[in-house]
């Protein structure tokens, strides 16, 4: 007549990530302390993740291509349906996975000292060495003196793998941000151009269409300005 379906409560897939203020923070501090920026690009990263014993346990059904290059010890017995083989690693796809990730980076992090703000605990801060850093999922960006930084960034080297950039020009967030060379203006030049047109490149691949255009208070004000100086302009 009927039966009683038990469904096991989903775990909370929401991890702490940086916002965008997070990292003008970042790059505000790197401009008035006058310290070097550096950012590091964890690879593949959710797979430097071990899945966590403590989560609800996770099963993976490989495609038949992948059955016939397994080695033999790793083959199931013939005439199994349908095997599946436990998650070892944070795998791409699943939606506990960057959860995951970024609670163990941001483990790691505090246990060499670092401290999460109040206000957003991907923006950390060492009162050892005084240097800040932003964290988005496998992105970093940090700024302090060089020893500071090279402690942050052996740290990373000795539990994940990935690439290092120093300034003068780097990208966080979609954002190219590029540092004046002169050190005494302390300017920082920040651009989203290139995020901004791989988004309008999406939309035309999703809609087969442009883009509608917007209008911003930029646009408005530039309208006027060209307006009030065609009025001035002398006649021919």
């Amino acid at each position: 007549q009927g039966g009683i379906r038990s469904r096991a409560a989903r775990p909370d897939a929401w991890g702490p990530i940086a916002s965008l203020g997070a990292a003008r923070c970042v790059f505000a501090t790197s401009l008035i302390r006058g310290t070097r920026m550096e950012t590091i690009d964890i690879e593949s990263a959710y797979l430097q993740e071990e899945w966590p014993a403590a989560a609800p346990p996770h099963y993976l059904r490989l495609p038949p291509d992948v059955l016939e290059h397994l080695p033999s010890e790793l083959r199931p017995p013939r005439g199994m349906w349908e095997p599946v083989w436990p998650m070892q690693k944070c795998l791409y796809g699943h939606e506990l996975s960057g959860r995951y990730f970024v609670d163990g980076l941001i483990k790691v992090l505090r246990g060499d000292g670092w401290v999460s703000s109040i206000g957003d605990p991907a923006l950390m801060f060492h009162p050892a060495t005084g240097c800040v850093a932003a964290v988005y999922v496998d992105d970093i960006v940090a700024t302090g003196d060089a020893a500071g930084l090279k402690r942050l960034w052996n740290l990373m080297r000795s539990r994940y793998d990935g690439d290092m950039q120093e300034e003068e020009t780097f990208r966080f967030l979609g954002m190219s941000v590029t540092r004046d060379a002169d050190e005494e203006e302390r300017r920082l030049q920040i651009s989203m151009g290139d995020y901004t047109y791989m988004l309008i490149e999406a939309f035309r691949e999703a809609t087969g269409i442009d883009p509608p255009r917007a209008e911003t208070p930029a646009s408005v004000d530039l309208r006027r300005d060209r307006a009030t100086l065609s009025a001035a302009a002398p006649a021919a």
